[in-house]
């Protein structure tokens, strides 16, 4: 067992509940209250199970397992890497909305092993940043952005480290103050 540096629980060991029906290696992470964060297995053609693991700066778990399914199949060792997954941010509810003088105030959720964050903006809702490009690269948990054109925008974050990205934050929604007139008018004529 052992702890990462926001306090979650990592442990190592074997199940007979999962794989092939033999025992297989299990890794386990809790978050800090005890709740089951998520759960892995590796898995043999026989029995394996975890003896130690330990983490790296990045996240990335390292396991040493005995295996019956790889090498000579005798209680040999076996160095697993299990690589580090980043969780997104939570963006959080854009206030005030709608913005008056064109300043935008963005903050957002810390993520663990996130060395930075991209920023993205776009005139549609966000559910890729694929074919996009960030308005912002920072460190920090926040962003103001300034915008001149009175439109509806759409933000969204993703936390990264030198080795890999979050998928996207949630999206959220700014109403320019002309779109919120426009918007208000529509629902009165209807």
């Amino acid at each position: 067992m052992t702890l990462d540096v926001s306090g979650s629980i990592y442990c190592v060991g074997k199940t007979y509940s999962f794989g092939t029906g033999a025992y297989d290696l299990a890794l386990v992470k809790f978050y800090p209250n005890g709740t089951l964060a998520w759960n892995t297995t590796w898995v043999g053609s026989s029995n394996d199970h975890g003896v130690e693991l330990a983490l790296n700066a990045e996240g990335s778990v390292y396991c040493v397992s005995y295996t019956d399914s790889f090498g000579a199949g005798n209680n040999d060792l076996a160095s697993i890497k299990f690589a580090l997954i980043i969780n997104p941010p939570v963006l959080y509810q854009i206030v005030p909305n709608p913005n008056s003088n064109g300043i935008i105030y963005l903050n957002w959720s810390s993520v663990v092993y996130a060395t930075w964050y991209y920023v993205f903006r776009d005139v549609s809702p966000i559910s890729s940043v694929e074919n996009l490009i960030p308005i912002a690269k920072v460190s920090d948990q926040n962003y103001t952005d300034s915008i001149s054109i009175n439109e509806i925008y759409y933000y969204a974050i993703v936390a990264g480290n030198k080795y890999l990205n979050s998928t996207i934050s949630n999206c959220d929604t700014l109403l320019g103050l002309l779109s919120t007139i426009i918007l208000l008018r529509r629902k009165i004529e209807h």
